[in-house]
C-alpha cells in the first residue's frame, strides 16, 4: 500500500469516528452515511431534587432507573426513579450508598460505604413513593 492509501485510509476512519461522535452528540446516528438509514434518539435529563449530582447506571424494562446522587456537602446516596418519582434510600450506618443496577422486580443492587471505609455489597428494594 502506498504512503497515500494509508494516509487516504486513516483519515476515511477518522472522518467517520468524528461523524458518529458528531451524530452522538446530536442524537441522530447515521448507518454508512445513508440519510435514508437516520435513527433518532429521545434524551432525558435526571436531576434528584436537592442533588449538586445524579448519576443513573441502571434501567430495567419497565422503564425504573437506579443510581446514586451527589447532597451539597458531598455525601452519597441512592435513588430509584420510576414514572418521574424518586425514592431515594442509603443503608443504615452509610456513609454513602451506590445503587449500580436494578432488576425488573425493582430490586437493587449496589455497595456502600462504612465509615471507617470499607466498602460493602448490597441488595435493596426501595419502597417506591418514599423518599428519604
Amino acid at each position: 500500500m502506498s504512503n497515500h492509501r494509508a494516509t487516504y485510509g486513516r483519515l476515511t476512519r477518522a472522518a467517520g469516528l468524528l461523524a458518529l461522535a458528531f451524530a452522538g452528540l446530536t442524537g441522530v446516528a447515521m448507518a454508512d452515511g445513508n440519510a435514508e438509514s437516520v435513527t433518532t434518539y429521545t434524551y432525558q435529563t435526571l436531576d434528584v431534587p436537592g442533588s449538586i449530582a445524579t448519576v443513573a447506571l441502571g434501567i430495567n424494562d419497565v422503564g425504573q432507573i437506579a443510581g446514586y446522587w451527589f447532597d451539597s456537602v458531598g455525601h452519597i446516596h441512592s435513588f430509584v426513579q420510576s414514572q418521574g418519582k424518586y425514592a431515594t434510600f442509603d443503608m443504615p450506618g452509610a456513609a454513602n450508598t451506590y445503587a449500580t443496577a436494578i432488576n425488573n422486580f425493582g430490586v437493587v443492587a449496589g455497595e456502600w460505604q462504612d465509615t471507617s471505609g470499607h466498602r460493602h455489597g448490597m441488595v435493596a428494594t426501595p419502597r417506591l413513593g418514599h423518599s428519604h
